[in-house]
């Protein structure tokens, strides 16, 4: 796993193989949990029996394609180039869930 250089207040950034474990992060939201990976927020997009859709959270602002779905452990990177930097947010750490997981990055694999 390497690992990337860290601002203050995030987490550190990993570089993503085809199939690994990783860490993910979840923050509380207003109405549903905030992925963090890589220091990249996704917001739930759809919800399904199956798994759930999340986009990047900054697509409101910055229309960035950036997308995953989730489904238990499992997280898969749909699209992963954000067409913008990491958002620097003064974060409180002691408030994030930390969770393992099997990323996969060629969607085919699921």
């Amino acid at each position: 796993m390497a690992l990337l250089p860290m601002q203050q207040n995030q987490m550190p950034s990993i570089s993503i193989h085809p199939r690994q474990n990783h860490v993910v992060y979840f923050s509380k939201g207003l109405k549903n949990p905030i992925l963090i990976l890589n220091n990249h927020e996704f917001w739930v997009h759809i919800k399904k029996q199956m798994g759930t859709r999340w986009r990047c959270g900054m697509f409101v602002r910055t229309k960035c394609k950036a997308a995953l779905f989730t489904s238990g452990k499992i997280v898969g990177l749909l699209s992963e180039n954000h067409n913008h930097r990491p958002p620097i947010k003064k974060r409180n750490n002691d408030h994030l869930v930390r969770q393992n997981v099997t990323i996969i990055r060629d969607i085919n694999l699921l």
